[in-house]
């Protein structure tokens, strides 16, 4: 959504109505929203292995 979203913007006429940007700028926040949990997630597990990491240590 993200590639689609800025590719419309780029290579079509649609940017220049407002109608148009909308689009691209809902496609491009959907296309983010998407991807944001996987970091997210990420960031949990490794917390979580760190915490269980320092535990092992004590």
């Amino acid at each position: 959504m993200v590639v689609a979203g800025f590719a419309s913007y780029w290579y079509t006429d649609w940017g220049q109505a407002i109608g148009g940007l909308l689009i691209i700028a809902s496609a491009i926040a959907i296309g983010l929203l998407m991807m944001a949990p996987y970091p997210v997630m990420l960031f949990f597990a490794w917390a979580r292995n760190q915490d269980q990491q320092n535990n092992n240590k004590k």
